[in-house]
């Protein structure tokens, strides 16, 4: 629904999170910087068999420094929004 309605006022821009590429303190760090450049939503996944101890801290990490849309997914491709 966030999503729906904030393509209502236009474009979004959407930041991809690979829990895999970086440890979890990194990945809070560019989410940062990609809300300060505009971002709108973060989607952390992406590699298959994601280590879900690390999605779960990465996300985690995530959450604790933005206020934005964070939805995640498994490579089961199972979504689940924060």
């Amino acid at each position: 629904k966030h999503i729906q309605e904030r393509l209502k006022r236009g474009p979004i821009h959407v930041t991809l999170i690979d829990p895999d590429k970086q440890e979890p303190e990194k990945a809070a760090e560019m989410v940062k910087q990609a809300e300060m450049g505009g971002t709108h939503i973060i989607l952390v996944g992406g590699t298959m068999g994601v280590d879900h101890p690390k999605l779960e801290s990465t996300l985690e990490a995530v959450g604790k420094v933005t206020d934005l849309l964070v939805t995640s997914w498994d490579s089961c491709a199972r979504f689940q929004t924060l």
